[in-house]
């Protein structure tokens, strides 16, 4: 068998033996039978790595089923277990990085889709063994160089490079050297050509996370999972936190005709936020799905060309006429629009709450003021000096709050990105349900946005408030959230409709230029992070964040393309 093949020309279980990570890109992935039986393999054997990460590439995802019966036809009775697992949790046939996870995260799948040589550049990983498709065997000369430039990129030094080719090939031999053939399968060593992978399994694991509200919680939360210890910081009690009387958000995706990079990040982070939050309660998070509806004003959009175009899986987007978007919201519409059934209505207070009851974590209140390292340790410090914590790694998320701790702590640089910041305020307003026939049973957007009922009130927002020195709830706020929620389901009934009568919540966005979120390390040794700038898709990007910091952090593939992470890595 080839599977078992590949696994002997890799050097398992030697080569594995008592280590704390083993890592492999598998540039033919098809339907996972290599990543199954090296799961097995794992399994079986007592000596095996701590954590096995497989990163596979292909150019498109089967549907689950079809994976599934073919896998479990395929393979073994005993991996029966496996297939059933990952066919669970495969994913949408959607491009990018999709991150699976297995044995309590001891082993990831991350899965890239698309065009092979484009995601080899856009790794974000460094191997302990590369397996590439035979099919480079018929490539030309230049691009198999190309290949194995970008291989001796990703690997660590001294790393296995795997071809299962039946012949030993001499243009493989010439670019990297002499190797052996293991039924069929070449296999050699990298020569030492690579930086060395940067090691944190040494590392005490124990953060300080500075800010309570969704980024502080996603972070927190993805690196407890890890087992790590951290503290979450708080500028105040939970009862008067960032979110409190937030009754209710929107997470939803957004599609670009071109599929640019706020896009691809848009679904990136939604994907995270079903595989990382999902097993949350209904009140916390709630995938309710949501209409984006064709404008009627400004610039208008051929929203139904646009989901052409991009022949997305209809579980991710699909249009809808009015009569569609109606049955679908459950109150009459006047058009149509594009419906996303993964978007999610979130409670916010419940969703922190839950995912900082997570183990491993503990929540303080306490307002920094600045940071100050000493060797290989940071001192949290309030405003008077008096030391709040002592711990090796810090992330600041905490808004527009993080430009003022850096500047204090003299590590906001002249050119940094971070000074573009701004805080930039709004307010939604809670529409009683009886009004609009109950609510709609989606989320319902476009012009600002109506969400289902939460406690007999419906979410309408929402404002934008520039220059702004404070944020409260208001009768202009109000009436400007109730012409939107009109310009979307149609007019409210009269009765009760006062502006100045509704309630609602006020709030700040931390906002950048570009709109671009900023989620990257300050220090070379990546012992100082920031999340930052989410603006209105703090929700969005969250788990996102969390997981990039957290699989850093831990030597693990990054769940994201290289080039949306070099833009977005900008402090």
């Amino acid at each position: 068998m080839l599977c078992a093949s590949v696994i002997a020309a890799l050097g398992v279980p030697q080569v594995w033996a008592g280590q704390s990570t083993y890592t492999v890109i598998d540039a033919d992935f098809k339907d996972g039978r290599f990543f199954l039986h090296l799961w097995e393999a794992w399994r079986r054997d007592p000596d095996r790595s701590r954590r096995l990460h497989v990163v596979g590439l292909l150019p498109r995802l089967s549907d689950s089923k079809v994976l599934r019966e073919r896998l479990l036809q395929a393979c073994p009775a005993e991996m029966a277990s496996s297939v059933h697992q990952l066919a669970d949790v495969w994913p949408l046939n959607l491009l990018g990085i999709h991150r699976l996870e297995f044995e309590g995260l001891r082993i990831t799948l991350t899965l890239a889709v698309g065009e092979a040589s484009t995601l080899l550049q856009r790794l974000s990983v460094r191997a302990d063994a590369l397996v590439l498709s035979s099919s480079v065997r018929s490539a030309a000369h230049e691009d198999v160089e190309a290949m194995f430039a970008t291989a001796k990129r990703l690997l660590v030094p001294h790393g296995k490079l795997v071809m299962p080719w039946l012949e030993v090939n001499e243009q493989a031999t010439s670019l990297w050297g002499q190797g052996t053939v293991h039924d069929g399968v070449w296999s050699s060593m990298a020569r030492a050509t690579s930086t060395p992978r940067t090691s944190h399994q040494e590392r005490p694991r124990s953060a300080v996370v500075v800010g309570g509200g969704f980024a502080g919680a996603g972070i927190a939360h993805a690196m407890a999972l890890r087992g790590w210890s951290v503290a979450v910081l708080e500028a105040s009690e939970a009862e008067q936190g960032p979110h409190r009387g937030h009754l209710a958000a929107a997470l939803t995706p957004m599609l670009t005709r071109d599929d640019d990079v706020r896009a691809r990040l848009s679904r990136a982070g939604t994907l995270r936020a079903h595989h990382r939050w999902g097993h949350l309660t209904a009140e916390a998070f709630d995938p309710c799905g949501a209409l984006q509806l064709s404008r009627t004003s400004g610039r208008i959009v051929d929203l139904e060309s646009v989901v052409a175009e991009l022949q997305l899986p209809e579980a991710w987007a699909r249009f809808v006429d009015a009569n569609q978007a109606s049955a679908i919201a459950g109150v009459g519409l006047n058009r149509g629009g594009i419906h996303f059934p993964m978007a999610v209505r979130v409670q916010p207070e419940p969703l922190i709450n839950q995912l900082l009851a997570t183990t491993g974590i503990t929540r303080q209140v306490a307002r920094v003021h600045r940071l100050l390292q000493r060797g290989d340790v940071w001192d949290v410090l309030d405003a008077s000096g008096q030391v709040l914590a002592q711990t090796p790694i810090v992330v600041l998320a905490a808004a527009h709050t993080t430009q003022d701790i850096l500047r204090a702590s003299g590590l906001l640089t002249d050119d940094a990105r971070l000074r573009g910041m701004h805080a930039l305020g709004g307010e939604v307003t809670y529409v009683p349900d009886r009004l609009i026939s109950g609510g709609p049973r989606c989320i319902v957007s476009g012009d600002g946005y109506v969400l289902p009922t939460v406690d007999a009130h419906c979410v309408t927002g929402s404002s934008y408030l520039h220059g702004a020195e404070r944020v409260f709830v208001s009768s202009d706020g109000a009436k400007s959230n109730l012409q939107r929620a009109e310009g979307l389901l149609g007019r409210l009934v009269e009765a009760g409709s006062d502006s100045s009568a509704l309630n609602g919540w006020a709030g700040w966005r931390a906002v950048l230029p570009g709109r671009l979120p900023a989620i990257g390390a300050v220090d070379a040794a990546e012992s100082l992070w920031v999340v930052a700038g989410l603006a209105s898709r703090g929700l969005t990007w969250s788990s996102l964040a969390g997981d990039l910091i957290a699989a850093a952090l831990n030597s693990e593939p990054l769940p994201l393309e290289t080039d949306i992470i070099d833009k977005i890595s900008q402090i």
